[in-house]
């Protein structure tokens, strides 16, 4: 097996994973280092974790050949429902109003993950290393040498560049040293999947509350699927308690807008931070993913914006290679990290917010954001600016995402 590879991701998740398969497209040999084994991979298929597709994220899949494949498993939001527990502010978002065919699509984790994974294992171009760990790399004038180790061996992979897509506890950005803004929320996202009594049609709920932001989100087969954030004190009570009275909490939180619940799966949860690297391109190595910045799930963010960096990387890296230049070339990084810089400020800084906003029982704050959505439902130029923000259509829009190819 040769070790020479243009370039060398770290990190065999979604953003991973796809990144690999846009550079693999164009012919560039790619190795892929993922620290599970095949096996355990394949058992994560109990993982019933939800993600929401934005409708760029979809575009971009649908480039890469294998949207047909995630459709079947996906359920389209047409509309979407703001409110604010207990004030009288909602607003609505329609996807009529953008003339797209859905705002979004929920699937759960596993769906995206097989999918993009088979693709991966099928490629020519990609050499997947598993389970294999990031030891340590070493910069040389014109190459990075990254060590692996495989068992009992140590593997040297030399290539241009170095991507970090190995999640929110990098080993590439500990190896280089690079430090992190973390902002503890001091909550838990609770998720788990619900039996509804009355259809959904294609809505998504996004119930503000003192705690945090629920979500109930449509999935197919008239189920749905529900990410509720509550304090970590909270969190903990909310896990122990038995299904009818996790239910009727659950119920009384949200209301009988969907009939009632009738029953939920077994229950996860994840604490919550908001956790940014202080750099995202360092000489030969560039971070994405959760290895840049994690995000609060309020509005379903986090996936959507990596896939975005992704895609643009790429075009830069195909770029750099089609005019002869290195991979690593600064000015390639910068160019970037320039483009991407708009989109994740606005996305980071509007989850943010919301989270801080919509998690007080300050009256003057209640009665301040309930009028903010009446107003955000009235105005129609902000509520624009505000729903192509998640929709992935700011700053710097891929080219994959505009239905082009990767050139």
């Amino acid at each position: 097996m040769s070790n020479r590879y243009d370039v060398v991701i770290i990190g065999g998740g979604i953003v991973g994973n796809t990144l690999a398969l846009i550079l693999a497209n164009a012919n560039l040999r790619v190795a892929l280092v993922e620290a599970l084994p095949k096996t355990q991979l394949r058992s994560l298929g109990a993982n019933k974790r939800t993600i929401v597709l934005s409708y760029s994220s979809r575009l971009i899949f649908e480039a890469l050949g294998f949207w047909p494949f995630l459709e079947n498993y996906a359920c389209p939001i047409h509309k979407i429902h703001v409110s604010d527990r207990g004030q009288y502010g909602t607003s609505k978002i329609e996807a009529h109003e953008e003339n797209i065919p859905a705002l979004g699509y929920v699937l759960s984790a596993n769906a995206i993950g097989s999918i993009v994974l088979q693709h991966v294992y099928q490629h020519h171009n990609i050499t997947v290393l598993q389970p294999a760990q990031f030891c340590s790399h070493q910069e040389n004038v014109d190459e990075i040498v990254v060590t692996i180790r495989s068992g009992n061996e140590e593997i040297k992979l030399r290539s241009d560049l170095l991507i970090a897509a190995d999640g929110h506890n990098s080993a590439v950005r500990k190896f280089q040293e690079i430090g992190v803004k973390k902002q503890d929320y001091q909550q838990t996202a609770i998720f788990c999947n619900l039996e509804l009594k009355r259809s959904h049609q294609n809505t998504a709920y996004e119930r503000f509350t003192s705690e945090g932001p629920l979500a109930i989100l449509p999935l197919l087969k008239n189920q749905a699927a529900v990410i509720w954030t509550v304090s970590s004190e909270k969190a903990m009570k909310l896990m122990e308690m038995s299904d009818p009275i996790f239910l009727h909490s659950l119920q009384d939180h949200f209301g009988y807008r969907l009939g009632r619940f009738l029953a939920c799966s077994e229950r996860g949860s994840l604490p919550l931070s908001l956790i940014t690297a202080e750099k995202q391109i360092s000489s030969k190595v560039v971070l994405v993913g959760n290895a840049a910045h994690t995000l609060h799930p309020v509005a379903g963010q986090g996936l959507n914006l990596a896939l975005r960096d992704v895609a643009v990387l790429a075009e830069e890296l195909l770029h750099a290679k089609k005019h002869n230049l290195p991979l690593w070339d600064h000015q390639v990084l910068r160019n970037y990290f320039n483009h991407r810089q708009v989109d994740q400020r606005k996305v980071i800084g509007l989850t943010n917010s919301l989270v801080g906003l919509f998690s007080t029982s300050l009256l003057p704050i209640m009665l301040a954001r309930s009028s903010g959505l009446i107003l955000l439902d009235r105005l129609s130029g902000l509520k624009k600016t505000l729903t192509r923000t998640t929709l992935g259509f700011s700053g710097k829009v891929p080219r994959l995402a505009c239905g082009l190819t990767v050139e």
